[in-house]
């Protein structure tokens, strides 16, 4: 590499060249969207030198929920710390927009042109970006598994269902992890799916994992076995054999209702956990 380039490489000049600051520290960024304004918090880890190539978790929050609201219940800040990703905490207007049909706002280029952005002011990993989200989020999570395969190496939804109507479009680019967690007694969105449901038709936890065991070509065999617990049992769903060495995998929770999962066991670190074994 030529030194000049080097230079202006280390000294964050081409950061600058998009008017974008290298970032240092937790910031907040709103840029407009097709006329409107959006805005994402970003969790920058501590300790963590500034040139490192840093994995990305985007956490999506649930329907009335927020940005900050998502960041304090999940606890993923104090994990990001610990294990060495940036987390980021998008805003939706105010839920997220979980459609192909061109419904305004456009929240796949949001999160696109956000990821842009980020790059612009941190040193982050491209082959390890993924998506988790607690409930409406958590919709979203399967969503962007199918619209932003070339994007996110794997997806988390929590207590969300795989929409009937996405599947029947959804063609991903490439293989992408999913681990999809639910509580059998949530009363909000039911753990064995709703078929019947106007506006929000969902497939199962079993159907949805079994949707995306086949689209990554997984082995169809499914394995269940108990997994380790805090407090109340949960079984693991999995498949194995995926194309490129993915993985599928489903987490049961006895006796839990429509939450994000830290309380029945430490589901932001689990989470992490998922996601960060996965790359492009």
């Amino acid at each position: 590499m030529r030194p000049i380039l080097w230079l202006l490489i280390s000294s964050g000049f081409l950061a600058c060249v998009s008017g974008l600051e290298p970032a240092a520290e937790d910031f907040v960024d709103s840029f407009d969207v097709d006329g409107l304004v959006r805005e994402y918090q970003v969790h920058l880890p501590a300790g963590k030198e500034a040139a490192s190539d840093l994995p990305v978790i985007i956490a999506l929050h649930g329907s009335g929920g927020s940005a900050s609201q998502i960041r304090l219940s999940s606890g993923l800040d104090a994990v990001a710390d610990e294990m060495g990703f940036v987390a980021v905490y998008p805003d939706g207007v105010p839920n997220w927009e979980v459609s192909d049909d061109g419904s305004v706002p456009d929240d796949v280029k949001f999160l696109r042109n956000m990821l842009d952005r980020l790059a612009d002011r941190v040193q982050v990993d491209r082959n390890r970006v993924y998506a988790t989200g607690m409930s409406r989020g958590g919709f979203m999570s399967h969503f962007l598994g199918c619209r932003m395969s070339k994007e996110l190496a794997a997806v988390a939804p929590v207590a969300g269902g795989l929409l009937l109507d996405v599947t029947g479009y959804c063609k991903s680019d490439r293989p992408v992890g999913v681990l999809a967690i639910h509580g059998e007694d949530d009363s909000i969105v039911p753990i064995a799916g709703d078929a019947d449901n106007a506006i929000s038709t969902y497939h199962s936890l079993e159907d949805g994992l079994e949707f995306w065991a086949r689209l990554n070509q997984c082995d169809a065999a499914v394995e269940r076995t108990d997994a380790p617990t805090f407090s109340l049992p949960i079984e693991r769903v999995a498949y194995s054999g995926c194309r490129n060495g993915v993985r599928v995998e489903g987490l049961r929770m006895t006796g839990v209702g429509h939450r994000w999962p830290q309380r029945t066991m430490d589901g932001s670190r689990v989470i992490a956990e998922f996601l960060l074994s996965h790359s492009k």
